[in-house]
């Protein structure tokens, strides 16, 4: 890629990266989050559980992504986060909620592990796009390969997680 180009592919790739993901999270969150608020004052166990359904298959995801492009120490990071904030205060998984739906205060964590996940894969796979496009023989082609079906990808995480926070739903 020479010249303007590289500057424009790199612009386009900032772009998804920064505004359509911030869209995309805020929407996403959204949805969880106000799932999340009408299961609170209900007392039922099952509350929230649906949340690690839509957690697993993101991080396995960025699992599979962070093994790609060769970078699979990015694993132990994410796993050694989740160990960290669990071991403290984090979200009222400790003894202080006794009393409090135990399921709900972990959803409630997961919420947040969905955040953050999507915020690294946003941050990264277009970034990762725009290297490939500077550095490969038939760049730009890849690269906008790459970004189009991380945005398909993404459509169907959000039919996903829309199905799932569906109400009246709780599974």
């Amino acid at each position: 890629m020479q010249g303007w180009m590289k500057y424009i592919f790199i612009l386009f790739g900032f772009i998804v990266s920064v505004v359509l993901g911030q869209f995309y999270i805020k929407n996403i969150r959204g949805k969880i989050r106000k799932k999340l608020e009408e299961e609170e004052n209900s007392h039922n166990s099952e509350n929230g559980k649906w949340t690690a359904d839509i957690l697993g298959p993101l991080e396995r995801s960025l699992y599979f992504v962070s093994i790609l492009f060769g970078y699979p120490a990015f694993i132990g990071v994410w796993i050694a986060a989740k160990f960290i904030s669990q071991s403290g205060e984090w979200g009222g998984i400790n003894n202080q909620s006794q009393g409090k739906n135990q399921t709900l205060q972990r959803s409630k964590y997961n919420h947040w592990l969905i955040g953050n996940a999507l915020a690294i894969a946003w941050g990264t796979i277009p970034a990762l796009a725009v290297e490939v496009a500077l550095n490969c023989k038939k760049g730009m082609f890849s690269g906008l390969l790459i970004i189009v079906v991380f945005l398909i990808l993404n459509l169907f995480f959000w039919l996903f997680v829309d199905q799932k926070t569906k109400d009246g739903e709780s599974s």
